[in-house]
């Protein structure tokens, strides 16, 4: 990335800020966090989680994906 900021000069003046989504997420308890929780509802998928990379995606499925988001984060699929 020797030319980083002659390629990307838009980026360039943000490489170095801090935000949680241009860093990588803490490890989680995958199989604590399944053990204990519950399937999503239409409004367990407006409150915040607390985990920056997921309530991210989660936000975005939501936004441009309309009802059909809303359905794929709630309907359960496995059983």
């Amino acid at each position: 990335m020797k030319n980083f900021e002659e390629a990307f000069p838009l980026f360039a003046k943000v490489r170095n800020v801090y935000h949680p989504l241009f860093s990588l997420p803490e490890p989680l308890d995958v199989s604590d966090t399944v053990a204990q929780g519950t399937p999503h509802t239409a409004k367990s998928i407006q409150e915040k989680t607390g985990v920056v990379h997921y309530d991210a995606w989660r936000d975005i499925t939501q936004k441009y994906g309309g009802e059909w988001g809303v359905e794929m984060l709630t309907e359960q699929r496995e059983k």
